[in-house]
């Protein structure tokens, strides 16, 4: 009878493979300046938006909106960060949910 017995540990965590970024400029002001709203069409992130965008239409004059989204868990392209730079957005703020 063989009593050895032997015990494997599995990380089930993937890998990340990115390069870092500097964060972004802040700005200085909200009024005048186009905010993206973006959202990965999880559960519920798009109640967050739509009051994060009530909330800074009612303090701030002249703001406006972009709406921006991708699928479920998927990654967004470089073409898809293109896509919201060309559409002139000052900053852009994100929501999942769950």
């Amino acid at each position: 009878m063989n009593n050895s017995h032997s015990l494997r540990i599995l990380n089930p965590v993937g890998v990340l493979n990115f390069k870092p970024l500097s964060p972004a400029k802040r700005l200085t002001g909200f009024t005048g300046k186009k905010i993206g709203l973006y959202w990965n069409r999880k559960a519920r992130g798009n109640i967050a938006l739509d009051r994060v965008k009530e909330i800074l239409a009612g303090r701030f004059e002249s703001i406006s909106f972009e709406w921006f989204e991708t699928k479920v868990s998927v990654e967004a392209t470089q073409e898809w960060f293109e896509n919201v730079r060309k559409r002139g957005v000052d900053a852009v703020v994100g929501a999942t949910g769950d």
